[in-house]
């Protein structure tokens, strides 16, 4: 009976024991449900507030986004203008010129070279008889004038105010040869023993009119006339390069700064040539020191930069720079123990392209010489012959030496080269020459 009861109590007691462990269970499980569904209404929660976070941050990425855009498109717009202002001011300055014949002994009359490139050169020749004028003007035919009409009123009123128009006619060779309009205009002026006659040519670009003409006493017009007319047809018109006016100024004083703080030059000069708006700029060191780079500079602007087109050591060897006034020459002579050598140069807008080699060879051991262009030997007549055709011709020339700008005219004298010099003008100062360029426009600032 005992055994039976203990039994029971016991069975019970397990019972019981299983109840608390399953109550147990039962309270671990809510209380798990219960933290679980905290987290998941906490991240919930979160996610509720950060959505209008969220929002903002991509309206104020979307606000990046478009003030970028604007920045850029501004700056694209900026860029416009400046190009289309560049393009503008390029097309509102002379970038051609009238390449003339060469010709001996000139007399320069006039010179006058302006910001905007255009310019004005009247040169009488060595007779003393015919004013050659060469001009460039900026346009201003009327709507609905004739060019024809034009072009006599542009000789009336910017080459001679005196002009009495006698003939006017296209000239439909010229037009064609420089792909431009060009009038053949005759006139005369004055009167009695002072009346002139005269013959040019006017052509007509998108922005600008040039003039290239000859005039002389009426008397003696007829037997020039067909020289004249001969002369004008070989005419034309070169580039200048990629920048005038104020451009070029700024370049020579970019070059002038960097030679005078490095002492390589104290001497300075423009030399205008063949009717260029664009000078050439000479420095050197007048103190003539031999130098392997040179001591007399030569530069001009060429495809929009400043560039050295010839250097020496002025004075040793037979070493000089010569620069023809009424052509696009420029002459370098060299040579020594005798021996004289002459090499020709044309300038073409953008850079010298060499044209002839003279060379009068010295043989000291029986005191002659040998004539040369290029390889080919020559007989002294034939030398004579070829300078005169190839050097003298371009007479007046500029000499860049250290002492000066020697004004000579170069020939073949009895046998010899003669250096006829005509005058010696000065050159200018470091602070002459900077004033004077940015008196020509000139940017300080670059």
């Amino acid at each position: 009976m005992m055994d039976r009861r203990k039994k029971l109590v016991s069975l019970v007691a397990l019972l019981t024991i299983s109840a608390m462990l399953v109550a147990c269970g039962d309270s671990s499980a809510e209380t798990v449900d219960v933290q679980e569904n905290a987290v998941a209404k906490a991240s919930a929660a979160k996610t509720v507030e950060s959505a209008p976070q969220k929002e903002a941050d991509k309206e104020e990425v979307a606000e990046e986004e478009d003030s970028k855009a604007a920045d850029t498109e501004a700056k694209t717009e900026d860029a416009d203008a400046e190009e289309a202002a560049t393009e503008e001011e390029l097309a509102s300055k002379n970038m051609l010129a009238v390449k003339a014949p060469g010709y001996t002994g000139l007399t320069n009359l006039r010179t006058q070279n302006n910001d905007d490139g255009t310019y004005y050169y009247e040169d009488m020749t060595e007779d003393g008889l015919t004013v050659i004028t060469n001009m460039c003007y900026v346009n201003s035919q009327r709507d609905g004038q004739d060019m024809d009409a034009y072009a006599e009123n542009l000789v009336c009123a910017q080459v001679n105010s005196d002009a009495v128009i006698t003939g006017s006619a296209q000239d439909e060779e010229l037009s064609a040869k420089l792909t431009y309009p060009v009038y053949k205009i005759d006139y005369e002026s004055g009167e009695n023993e002072d009346t002139k006659q005269a013959v040019g040519v006017v052509i007509l670009t998108d922005n600008f009119t040039y003039y290239y003409g000859y005039e002389c006493p009426i008397d003696f017009f007829e037997d020039n006339q067909e020289f004249y007319e001969e002369e004008l047809k070989n005419i034309a018109l070169i580039e200048l390069g990629d920048v005038s006016g104020g451009d070029f100024a700024t370049a020579y004083l970019e070059k002038i700064m960097e030679y005078d703080k490095e002492k390589t030059a104290d001497s300075y000069a423009l030399i205008y040539a063949n009717g260029s708006g664009i000078p050439y700029l000479a420095a050197v060191n007048s103190e003539g020191p031999l130098d392997e780079d040179g001591n007399a500079h030569l530069f001009t602007i060429a495809n929009g930069k400043i560039n050295e087109v010839m250097s020496v050591s002025s004075g040793y060897d037979g070493n000089h720079i010569y620069v023809s006034a009424g052509s696009n020459a420029v002459v370098q002579t060299s040579g020594m123990s005798g021996t004289e050598i002459f090499d020709l140069y044309e300038f073409n807008g953008k850079e010298l392209e060499g044209t002839k080699e003279l060379q009068a060879v010295c043989d000291l051991e029986d005191d002659s010489y040998k004539y040369y262009d290029g390889a080919v030997e020559l007989t002294e007549e034939e030398y004579a012959e070829a300078f005169e055709e190839s050097i003298s011709k371009n007479n007046p020339y500029t000499g860049i030496d250290c002492d000066g700008l020697n004004i000579v005219n170069i020939s073949i004298k009895d046998g010899y080269t003669d250096f006829e010099t005509v005058k010696t003008e000065k050159y200018v100062s470091f602070d002459d020459m900077k004033k004077q360029l940015l008196d020509m426009g000139a940017d300080a600032e670059k």
